[in-house]
């Protein structure tokens, strides 16, 4: 993670504004059938990733000064 925010910032610049939007959707799959690793991927996917990535980039964001970080949520 760390170096793909370096290499991003390399690239682009400070990352002043975040918005996380990653979702993995349950293929319409019924809650009582979804499997255990399936359940996993979504959580990791659609909480967690959002959760890591916000994490560093705040950190990098307080380190420089101000920046905005915005989370949604799938449907």
């Amino acid at each position: 993670m760390d170096r793909f925010l370096r290499d991003v910032e390399e690239a682009l610049g400070p990352i002043d504004i975040l918005v996380n939007n990653a979702a993995r959707p349950s293929e319409g799959v019924a809650l009582e059938t979804v499997a255990d690793d399936l359940w996993q991927e979504i959580i990791n996917i659609n909480l967690s990733s959002a959760f890591y990535v916000g994490k560093r980039v705040a950190q990098r964001m307080i380190e420089r000064g101000p920046g905005e970080r915005s989370s949604t949520s799938p449907q």
